[in-house]
């Protein structure tokens, strides 16, 4: 049988975990604002994609457009990481209660994880990657870290959601 102080300690690890993750890339978003507003800008633009390609009608040149996407992203980013922590404080402060208690302290991290994972498969997979065709791309063919990303944060989901506390009864 799984510890139980075990499971919850490791949750709220993960949850630190992702939050600092999280934050990090946020804050360096924000502090290396231009760098990745050329990455939005290049992907959106559709600049390097083949020439004659049937879908530029899909590409988007104004500029403000370009930082309105990217600071959404970092926004998203930003209260991604500070639902986790929130999470793993939450969880910090209840480790030591029943079940259902400690259940609700997870809430902020499952909703960090969920956000996580809208923002790498939706955001950067699906619009990205596909709508933009950023995998046509050379430069910013970075669609393999938008799935890896999703993965860890969807791993992360499944096993906070897991049902190992459903098993404690000792509290």
């Amino acid at each position: 049988m799984i510890d139980m102080n075990a499971n919850r300690d490791i949750k709220i690890l993960f949850s630190g975990m992702a939050g600092a993750f999280l934050l990090i890339v946020g804050l360096t978003n924000v502090v290396d604002y231009p760098t990745n507003l050329a990455f939005v800008r290049e992907v959106t633009r559709m600049e390097d994609l083949f020439s004659g390609e049937a879908l530029r009608w899909r590409r988007v040149e104004a500029p403000w457009v370009h930082h309105l996407l990217y600071l959404c992203i970092i926004i998203w980013e930003i209260a991604c990481g500070a639902l986790a922590w929130l999470g793993a404080w939450r969880m910090w402060q209840a480790r030591t209660t029943d079940v259902a208690l400690f259940q609700r302290a997870s809430a902020p991290s499952i909703y960090a994880y969920g956000g996580a994972v809208l923002l790498w498969f939706g955001g950067f997979a699906t619009v990205a990657g596909e709508w933009f065709l950023m995998w046509r791309g050379g430069a910013v063919a970075t669609q393999g870290t938008a799935f890896h990303l999703t993965a860890v944060f969807l791993l992360l989901l499944i096993f906070h959601t897991s049902g190992h506390d459903a098993h404690d009864r000792s509290r």
